[in-house]
């Protein structure tokens, strides 16, 4: 898991927390990542289909929660993002323009 800001670099620019995903690597990181969205989110690979299933608590301002489920596919980006307080999911060349590592 590594720590990103936002684009141009400031110091007002918001955090995110990403990872990618490659099928069959450890996920460690990935579990970290949505963890920060919900400390119980639970990741699984599910090798049949070459994805990552996320399921996590979605707390919306203006509905009851609910659980949610992400998929995340070879090569693309889990991110928690504080600036929409929510975890989603992107492919790494638009994760890349949006954000930079935090101490790169």
């Amino acid at each position: 898991m590594t720590d990103y800001i936002e684009r141009p670099k400031d110091n007002q620019a918001s955090r995110a927390v990403a990872a990618v995903y490659r099928p069959g690597q450890p996920l460690d990181d990935l579990r970290k990542v949505a963890r920060e969205a919900d400390s119980d989110a639970e990741v699984v690979e599910v090798p049949e289909w070459g994805v990552l299933l996320v399921r996590h608590k979605q707390i919306p301002d203006h509905a009851p929660s609910y659980t949610d489920y992400d998929v995340v596919q070879d090569g693309q980006v889990l991110i928690w993002s504080e600036r929409v307080y929510t975890l989603y999911v992107d492919d790494l060349a638009s994760f890349q323009r949006e954000w930079m590592p935090r101490h790169g």
